[in-house]
């Protein structure tokens, strides 16, 4: 292995514990960095957070308690399928269009409905 991973822009570990710059996630150092990109892939997807940030990766304050308190993180909340998905005002015929048209495809392909959470999809809206 040549180098320290990148993964370690978004983490920071002290002593055996791992703790997320970007959220609340905190886990146990096991000598590698599966876990962490694991996590990184599934919860902040493949976006370059480090990058977005103007190189500067977030940081997290500590709480004096050896619990995190949550209310020291950025609290984010899910978008509704329907904001997100039909933000550009369209008509309703078309959005029932759309949604008939997405959900043929997903069938016809046998796609799985995670799809929708991919990178590919996520850049039509």
């Amino acid at each position: 292995m040549s180098g320290k991973s990148e993964i370690w822009k978004y983490f920071k570990k002290e002593q055996e514990m791992v703790f997320s710059k970007l959220c609340p996630f905190k886990t146990r150092y096991n000598n590698n960095t599966s876990n962490l990109w694991n996590h990184f892939r599934s919860k902040h997807g493949s976006r370059n957070v480090f990058e977005e940030n103007n190189g500067d990766a977030i940081e997290i304050k500590k709480t004096s308690s050896t619990n995190a308190n949550l209310s020291n993180y950025p609290q984010h909340s899910q978008a509704k399928i329907d904001e997100s998905f039909f933000s550009n005002k369209l008509s309703e015929q078309r959005q029932e269009q759309i949604t008939q048209l997405i959900t043929n495809m997903i069938c016809l392909d046998t796609l799985p409905i995670s799809f929708i959470e991919g990178k590919g999809f996520k850049k039509l809206y």
